[in-house]
């Protein structure tokens, strides 16, 4: 089982690029939705805090030292570090901060600054609504490509490794073609709930402890669906169910599950060293394309089980036929 956990990983880790272009073309989607929408709600509130300025009589106002200054603040925020940047552009009294600081850098006379206050606010409160909701439509958009990528890459690599296998390929073609998907949608349903209960935990689990250990039970009662789904869809009626799914054979799935982990970690951790960036965009990819890898490495065990044992018994008949 641990040679063909290899196998298997080495022949479809490749598929995370697929992954990547997939939710990489959802980003640059999302971007091209949203963007043009916040860059009208920014021109929207700079002009009209130009325009209120610029009404004050003898206010010393200059409009393009006004343009010039938002520009420069906004290009010292660290663009390099993605969350704090998206933390500083929703944070309402870091634009009132930068408007208030824009208008003193354009010669805007302190004494009466006080006049702008109210219109400021309204602005910076308009600009962090408007953004939410743009960044809102933003991870909409990111999930239902995220959801794509993970279905597809579910299917092909299934396709792949499984090759809709089962002990009856020849004579049950169509009902191979329901174990299939069968398989694919409880392996689909398992996973998204294991996803979604993770998410729930680190949302609202408040010991660091206790999160860890639900976690890796989370993890633990996914892979024990998983091994048990394919034992289910997969197994010959002539063989007993527990010569398949016992405590020897989960320990080895484990341990292949444990495995198929820590190469993924491994090339996490030497993607950081690398590119940030470039970590931050594989993670999801690769968790999805180990977490089918792991399925399909029970799915192989269990329909490789079961050739064998169809292989040993055709010889035992082949035998006693010659002995008669």
């Amino acid at each position: 089982m641990i040679r063909s956990t290899l196998h298997i990983y080495r022949k479809n880790v490749w598929n995370i690029f697929a992954v990547v272009g997939i939710v990489s073309l959802g980003i640059i989607v999302a971007l091209i939705v949203a963007a043009p929408t916040i860059y009208d709600l920014l021109f929207y509130n700079v002009t009209k805090i130009i325009a209120s300025a610029s009404a004050i009589p003898q206010s010393g106002f200059n409009a393009t030292a006004f343009i010039d200054s938002l520009t420069k603040q906004l290009g010292g925020l660290n663009w390099g570090d993605p969350f704090l940047s998206i933390t500083s552009l929703l944070d309402n009294q870091g634009y009132v901060h930068l408007f208030t600081q824009a208008l003193i850098d354009s010669g805007f006379q302190k004494e009466v600054l006080g006049n702008l206050t109210t219109t400021i606010s309204e602005c910076a409160t308009a600009l962090v609504d408007g953004i939410k909701a743009q960044l809102l439509t933003m991870l909409v958009l990111i999930g239902v490509a995220c959801l794509i990528a993970f279905i597809a890459s579910r299917v092909v690599i299934q396709l792949r490794t499984a090759r809709i296998r089962s002990p009856h390929k020849d004579k049950e073609f169509a009902k191979n073609i329901k174990r299939f998907f069968i398989m694919f949608g409880l392996n689909l349903f398992t996973v998204l709930l294991a996803y979604t209960l993770v998410i729930l935990c680190l949302l609202y689990c408040l010991y660091i402890i206790a999160s860890i250990f639900i976690i890796l039970a989370i993890l633990l009662g996914l892979f024990t669906c998983s091994f048990l789904w394919a034992t289910l869809c997969y197994r010959s009626k002539n063989l007993h169910f527990k010569k398949v799914f016992n405590l020897k054979t989960y320990c080895k799935y484990l341990l292949c599950c444990l495995i198929t982990i820590s190469i993924s970690l491994v090339i996490l951790v030497v993607t950081f060293f690398i590119s940030d960036i470039i970590a931050i965009l594989i993670a999801l990819p690769l968790i999805f394309v180990s977490n089918i890898i792991m399925e399909n490495i029970a799915i192989s065990y269990t329909t490789n089980y079961y050739k064998i044992i169809r292989a040993t018994n055709k010889r035992r008949r082949a035998k006693l036929a010659k002995a008669m």
